[in-house]
Parts: structure tokens; sequence; C-alpha cells
């Protein structure tokens, strides 16, 4: 890291995005993911529920989103499994 001239600490440009959990842990390509509430998908008469596992998921730019198989899911739903 390094500081401007008022002292707030900078991010350095190739600083990659860190994919986190409802409950704060880190996420890494290839983990297990359960969701934590019933989720409808837009679009399709499909509801996935509490509890539901994703396995190897796979991680994008955007560190709110998560790939799981053909579905994207905000990483506010779901915990990493242990």
């Amino acid at each position: 890291m390094h500081t401007d001239s008022n002292g707030h600490e900078l991010q350095d440009g190739n600083s990659k995005t860190m994919h986190t959990d409802s409950n704060g842990h880190e996420l890494q390509d290839g983990d297990s993911v359960i969701l934590t509430q019933d989720l409808k998908l837009d679009g399709k008469n499909q509801v996935y529920k509490r509890g539901t596992v994703f396995k190897k998921i796979r991680l994008g730019d955007d560190p709110e989103y998560i790939k799981a198989g053909d579905v994207y899911l905000k990483t506010c739903y779901i915990k990493k499994k242990k």
C-alpha cells in the first residue's frame, strides 16, 4: 500500500479483489457454498431452497457475485461450506 499527501492509503493497481461470503470468510475457486435463504430465479419458475449446496464455484471480476454452474449468485446469500 502507498499513501497520498493527505495520509490516505492507496491501493496498488494490480491488487486482486477478494470474494467473501455473508460471514466474511474468503472464497476461492472450487469451494462449495450453501444458500442462507430461499432464492427465486428471475425468468424461471424455479426456487433454490435454503441449505442448497453448490460445488466447485468460480469467481469472476465482480466481488459481489460468484458463478455456480449456470447460475450467478450474490455473495451476501451464501456461506462457505466447511
